[in-house]
């Protein structure tokens, strides 16, 4: 089963401080995935990354979503079979 094996994290850019979220906070930036995501392995067998946001967040993390493989994961060792935009 994915017991263990699967991980969803959300993340709140512009939460105001005062609120009762409790969650994460802030853009997903290099620090942030190093931080929460796994190592990337050898393929998709050892990680997967789905990737869903606005415009800007596919561009920095994986490029545009209709477009070339680029971005933060790339830059981490992540191969294109392993990121998935949706």
């Amino acid at each position: 089963g994915w017991t263990g094996r699967l991980r969803v994290v959300h993340t709140l850019t512009r939460e105001p401080s005062d609120s009762g979220w409790t969650g994460a906070r802030g853009r997903i930036d290099r620090p942030m995935l190093d931080k929460l995501l796994p190592a990337p392995g050898a393929g998709p067998e050892d990680a997967l990354v789905f990737v869903c946001g606005p415009p800007a967040m596919y561009e920095s993390l994986s490029g545009p979503r209709q477009g070339d493989y680029e971005g933060v994961l790339k830059e981490m060792g992540f191969s294109q079979a392993q990121v998935i935009k949706f």
